[in-house]
């Protein structure tokens, strides 16, 4: 995946797929249709584009202007991309996520 200029994700369904998120953690824009997830991980111009399913032509013209950025718009990319998925998706925050759920349904108990 790692020379990819971009990871095509059509899916229509789909819970929160990990290989959006690998994509994004090394920088590598998705491109995917607003459907399951997809929103939560795919975001606008920081770790891609939710794009409609039709016309497919917006699909075909994303990847052509993805493939003609400078190397300072892919750097530029790549660290948006990654910081978001280190913010939002790491283990370290996905551990307090589930610590804090515990907590709640403990209390609730």
């Amino acid at each position: 995946m790692g020379s990819a200029i971009a990871l095509v994700f059509p899916s229509e369904l789909e819970g929160l797929p990990l290989t959006i998120l690998e994509a994004s953690a090394i920088g590598i824009p998705v491109l995917a249709q607003p459907k399951s997830a997809m929103p939560e991980a795919v975001i606008d111009g920081v770790t891609g584009w939710i794009l409609p399913v039709e016309p497919i032509q917006s699909w075909a013209d994303k990847l052509r202007e993805i493939s003609h950025w400078s190397e300072t718009e892919q750097r530029s990319f790549t660290a948006k991309s990654r910081a978001f998925v280190a913010q939002q998706y790491s283990w370290d925050v996905v551990a307090q996520q589930y610590a804090e759920l515990y907590r709640r349904i403990a209390h609730a108990a």
